[in-house]
């Protein structure tokens, strides 16, 4: 059992500014698609200094971290039609952000491989997008507290 792959843990900010919510934008062989900005935790790295990190190698902004909303697993062999690697386990911790003020979304200096850049995406658009995980588009806005959402793509 020592070659068993371990889960991925990620932190991931919803900030949600004038009724749009802060989206990483990606592009592929489905066209657009977009996600909560955050990534993958380090070692000796807090689930807030990894916040803070990714949203500014993503995005080149500062964050203010608030209450954790929700958290859940995505496992790729569970599901038959994922763009995900065999094997791949990842469990997102996600938490209301705001950005710190003064600051201006941009192209950060070190995004994800797939990083097509960023929008703010209207709620009224949540359904219309290909956003990942897609079974709470139309309910994230609202997310209170949500504790642990389990498995959810």
């Amino acid at each position: 059992m020592k070659n068993q792959p371990r889960p991925r843990i990620a932190a991931r900010a919803l900030i949600e500014q004038s009724g749009a919510l802060l989206l990483i934008k990606c592009f592929d062989h489905r066209g657009y698609w977009y996600y909560l900005p955050g990534g993958g935790q380090r070692a000796n790295e807090t689930l807030h200094e990894c916040l803070h990190r990714e949203l500014y190698e993503e995005l080149g902004v500062r964050i203010d971290i608030d209450e954790l909303l929700f958290v859940r697993e995505i496992i790729a062999d569970r599901h038959h039609d994922t763009e995900l690697p065999a094997g791949f386990h990842q469990v997102e911790v996600v938490f209301r952000c705001r950005l710190v003020d003064g600051e201006e979304v941009c192209q950060g200096a070190s995004p994800d491989p797939d990083q097509m850049g960023f929008a703010w995406v209207d709620r009224s658009r949540m359904n219309d997008i290909l956003f990942f995980p897609r079974s709470i588009a139309a309910t994230i806005f609202d997310m209170k507290n949500g504790g642990y959402l389990g498995e959810i793509r």
